[in-house]
């Protein structure tokens, strides 16, 4: 009886234990430190680095974009204005006649000089259904995360967009330490 309740304790200690251990990465940040957030920006200039068609006729492009920023944090603020500086690769597959599908992913650098930061990081992005101008419409997904610089040094930018879309406009938040 005694090795029997020795192991029952035992058993019992192990999975408090484990439990203290877990509990801080199971804890969700306090909600104080999750602010909204809302990035629209616009394209400033668009190079075309490199362009090739492998099998299957999808078209892969490298591009060199710069893109005017404005970052909100917190409803109602004013934006904070900056630049972006993106490395962008794009594989087209022309999956019907005026349609395209594609997967982009994207390298980040964005500059507040007003506020001395910025945020750096990546995005992945499907676009699909997208027309040509003068219609411009599309479907799209994109996920973005990013670490911040300077004087968002410890800050991280979570933001996303899906549906259709005419314009980027990024909705999310910023976690701060």
């Amino acid at each position: 009886m005694k090795k029997i309740t020795s192991g029952i304790l035992v058993l019992a200690l192990s999975m408090m234990f484990a439990a203290v251990l877990a509990t801080p990465t199971l804890a969700a940040p306090p909600e104080e430190k999750k602010v909204e957030v809302e990035v629209t920006f616009t394209i400033s200039s668009n190079t075309l680095v490199e362009r090739y068609t492998t099998n299957g006729n999808i078209s892969h492009r490298i591009y060199d974009q710069d893109w005017d920023v404005f970052l909100t944090i917190g409803k109602g603020s004013t934006p904070i204005e900056g630049t972006a500086e993106v490395y962008r690769e794009t594989d087209y597959r022309y999956t019907k006649p005026g349609g395209v599908d594609q997967v982009i992913n994207d390298c980040y650098v964005f500059s507040f000089p007003s506020v001395e930061g910025g945020f750096e990081g990546q995005s992945h992005s499907i676009v699909t259904d997208w027309s040509p101008p003068p219609t411009g419409t599309y479907n799209i997904r994109v996920h973005v995360l990013l670490h911040g610089t300077g004087a968002f040094e410890g800050q991280t930018l979570n933001a996303w967009q899906n549906g259709p879309g005419t314009v980027p406009l990024w909705e999310g938040y910023l976690l701060k330490p």
